[in-house]
């Protein structure tokens, strides 16, 4: 089924990678580039309307 068993294994049983995004401030996440604009993102998650909270931070070159 695979043409690699071995690394299809090893990919399917490996634990995902968690990050508690709770520990940081939303300032801290932004800066990290535009992976942090989309854990921000996922961390606002009960913000409907991500574009106006976008619109309203600061500029910060990303």
């Amino acid at each position: 089924m695979f043409e690699n068993p071995a690394l299809a294994r090893e990919i399917m049983f490996k634990p995902p990678n968690m990050t508690d995004l709770t520990g940081k401030t939303d300032k801290d996440l932004v800066h990290e580039g535009l992976a942090g604009l989309m854990e921000v993102m996922i961390k606002q998650g009960i913000v409907r309307d991500h574009l106006n909270w976008i619109k309203k931070q600061p500029a910060t070159g990303l």
